[in-house]
């Protein structure tokens, strides 16, 4: 298996534009987005995301302080978005008031699977929040114990430059409406997205330059998209028997004084997860091979499939053969 060269500590700054009054403003979109949630979408069955996982933190007196989704990297090893979990959002939590739980298409609430606590945490080596900007969003939780559930599936990253117009799925436990977080959704949704290109990429993320560098960028169709709850829930490559991931839920665009989600034309942003390949192989010990997966580089959907391109091409041909022989004359 060939690996793209990247460093051991790849720097990736995101940069929303938001056009906020002061850096106060900043500040507080970022609050809000440990609880980006998928809107629009149905519910989700398990084994199209088997490596997700349902992740809460909880205060000394039982209270929800932060509620995430994350991945599965193997049985102790769970990957998700450092500002989830950052000290602002935990409100006096420990790393050991985190639990998680997988194999369930339920939320860690309603499963009757295990809660598996958090022994410790590990975030990307220049995450921090900014002024506007947050640093090298991603992070590792370990896990006290091992998961034994033999239904869960452990995440392989797409390692494949990431064209435009290639059809994925994100992922996480949240509303369904972009409205008051006081209750969550008991079961796993989902939402259909594209990558994209298009200008408002740059817009509100001014530092963004294409989908195969440190970020991933969807733009909102139909009202489906991340939203308030979802943070590090896992963006999928549909292979066929394959699931892939290939990045992990970060923010999505705000405008001042809004913060605007699941709305048509508004971008999501996602951690490219093969970009941190190399850190997290370091960290985990898991090797680079266990982390990659097998499977052919994606077609863009809106590009012409090869049969229609040579039925296209014979007729051309034909035609200008006729033209050739004066049959139109």
């Amino acid at each position: 298996m060939k690996f793209t060269s990247t460093t051991s500590v790849s720097l990736c700054l995101l940069a929303i534009e938001a056009k906020p009054a002061s850096p106060e403003s900043n500040s507080q979109i970022f609050k809000s987005m440990p609880d980006l949630r998928i809107s629009g979408g149905p519910g989700a069955d398990i084994a199209d995301f088997p490596f997700a996982v349902s992740i809460r933190a909880y205060t000394k007196d039982k209270k929800v302080t932060s509620q995430c989704t994350g991945v599965l990297l193997s049985d102790r090893v769970v990957l998700t978005a450092a500002t989830c979990f950052d000290n602002s959002n935990l409100n006096g939590a420990e790393i050991t008031d985190i639990y998680v739980s997988a194999g369930s298409n339920l939320s860690i609430e309603s499963t009757k699977k295990e809660h598996m606590l958090a022994s410790s945490r590990i975030n990307a080596p220049g995450f921090k929040i900014d002024q506007g900007a947050i640093y090298e969003n991603i992070a590792l939780i370990f896990l006290e114990k091992k998961i034994e559930d033999t239904g869960v599936k452990y995440a392989k990253m797409y390692p494949h430059e990431i064209d435009a117009g290639i059809k994925l799925k994100v992922a996480g436990w949240g509303f369904k409406k972009n409205q008051s977080p006081d209750t969550y959704s008991k079961v796993l949704l989902q939402a259909p997205v594209k990558t994209s290109i298009l200008d408002v990429c740059k817009k509100y993320n001014t530092l963004w330059k294409d989908n195969s560098k440190c970020q991933i960028c969807t733009v909102t169709k139909n009202n489906q998209s991340a939203c308030i709850g979802d943070q590090g829930g896992p963006l999928v490559y549909d292979a066929g028997e394959n699931k892939v991931l290939v990045g992990i839920l970060s923010f999505y665009g705000a405008d001042e004084n809004r913060i605007a989600c699941a709305e048509n034309g508004m971008p999501t942003y996602y951690t490219n997860v093969y970009h941190h390949i190399n850190w997290i192989s370091e960290v985990t010990g898991i090797s680079k091979d266990e982390l990659v997966a097998d499977v052919e580089k994606a077609s863009p959907s809106d590009k012409i499939s090869p049969g229609i391109s040579i039925l296209i091409s014979l007729a051309i041909t034909f035609f200008t053969f006729l033209l050739s022989i004066g049959i139109f004359a």
